[in-house]
């Protein structure tokens, strides 16, 4: 296995409802809500059950894998990186290549300082659409991230987390591909060989094969050039969505938003996704973003926000 494998499962997964496994999910229901909310929040909207399970094992032997904390972050130029979700969970982010290739999306002029974490979340707050905020948050260091922000919003129908993750790199090829690998289609054919293994009735096996059939079908996001600058990937599903826009100079913003909330020391929360696809992308395409940003904002931030809780 290798650092692709996480890429290939957000891509190919992230559209699709978890694949019908039939008494399959029945136990592992039973093991608590919270241990199907963290295989999501890595597949993001992914398997449970054996799928899963063959998903996370996977992943935790994928080479340069061992000893890395939630929130690490994979060599730009063979992989992807994570941020951290529940406890022990990760989120999946865009394969970066070293460099961006994309045309840039200039920040405004005045004077800058570095980002922090602070300075994320005063940004996030201000982009966000009109709402009650709250669960402000920071991230645990991670190589290869500038900075790392949290923030609930409420617009009334209840919280849903949006997070912000500011990385070095690019979106390059393989994050931008649209075509499937023959390394790809054998995964897929190893998830669906892995959900057919036991006793499963004819219905099972017909669903199963339907699923495997309707991914091996469907394209995979790529990303589009934005008419203001920058290149963006978004990927949308029931659950939430995960928009990447590289600025152009070495600098890729992601926007993340899903139905479940922070951790709590027992579960995820349950709440709301409280960003449309096209509210993640407009914020993620920002001027202000960047490796630094307004001296200002960094400095008010530091003043409002000076000891967030890291989310783990």
């Amino acid at each position: 296995m290798e650092e692709r494998l996480r890429e290939m499962f957000r891509q190919e997964m992230s559209a699709e409802q978890e694949p019908p496994l039939g008494g399959l999910v029945e136990g592992a229901v039973r093991e608590g809500r919270h241990r199907r909310r963290q295989r999501r929040a890595w597949l993001t909207a992914g398997v449970t059950g054996a799928a899963a399970a063959l998903a996370v094992t996977a992943f935790a032997v994928m080479p340069g894998n061992a000893g890395r904390s939630a929130g690490t972050t994979a060599s730009a130029t063979t992989g992807g990186s994570t941020g951290t979700s529940a406890k022990g969970n990760t989120i999946p982010a865009p394969v970066l290549a070293a460099e961006s290739t994309s045309t840039v999306i200039k920040q405004p002029s005045g004077p800058k300082l570095p980002v922090t974490d602070a300075a994320a979340v005063e940004q996030l707050i201000r982009l966000l659409p009109k709402g009650r905020t709250s669960g402000y948050a920071k991230g645990p260091q991670a190589k290869g991230r500038y900075a790392f922000g949290q923030v609930y919003l409420d617009t009334g129908k209840g919280p849903g987390m949006v997070r912000v993750f500011i990385y070095k790199g690019g979106l390059g090829a393989e994050a931008c591909r649209t075509k499937r690998t023959a390394h790809d289609v054998a995964i897929l054919k190893s998830l669906r060989d892995h959900m057919l293994k036991g006793e499963k009735t004819e219905a099972e096996r017909r669903q199963t094969e339907q699923w495997y059939q309707k991914r091996l079908a469907d394209k995979l996001p790529g990303c589009r050039d934005l008419p203001g600058g920058g290149r963006a990937q978004v990927t949308a599903n029931p659950t939430g969505s995960e928009v990447a826009v590289d600025h152009g100079n070495g600098v890729t913003v992601q926007i993340m938003t899903t139905n479940w909330l922070a951790w709590n020391g027992k579960e995820n929360p349950p709440g709301t996704v409280a960003l449309t696809p096209a509210q993640a992308l407009k914020i993620a395409a920002n001027r202000a973003w960047g490796a630094k940003m307004d001296a200002a904002l960094v400095k008010k931030a530091a003043t409002d926000y000076p000891a967030l809780p890291t989310v783990n």
